[in-house]
């Protein structure tokens, strides 16, 4: 997020919240059609950024709101090549629009 919005990485915060991600098993987890599947496990990020100084408020949520979904997911993908999550799925659903605090 930082890269996009052309801010330190100090000035963005990320809380990640599971969704759909229960840690508790099914009995003899099978996959089988015949059986009821939970929802795909996935997240949703919220970013904090802060306006650092000789940037504008303006400027700042600009950047943010120019974000493309499938650019950031892009990024989000080469970011996690490396790591033990690059050969998972990623997919950017939705950028909100920015709010002021």
């Amino acid at each position: 997020m930082a890269e996009k919005v052309g801010v330190g990485e100090a000035d963005v915060k990320c809380d990640v919240t599971p969704q759909n991600c229960n840690t508790r098993r099914l009995q003899a987890e099978l996959i089988d059609s015949t059986r009821r599947r939970l929802a795909d496990p996935s997240i949703q990020a919220a970013y904090s950024v802060s306006v650092p100084p000789g940037k504008s408020v303006t400027e700042t949520s600009n950047s943010v709101s120019s974000i493309k979904t499938n650019a950031f997911q892009d990024l989000l993908v080469n970011n996690l090549a490396g790591t033990n999550f690059s050969n998972t799925s990623v997919t950017v659903s939705s950028i909100t629009a920015p709010t002021t605090s």
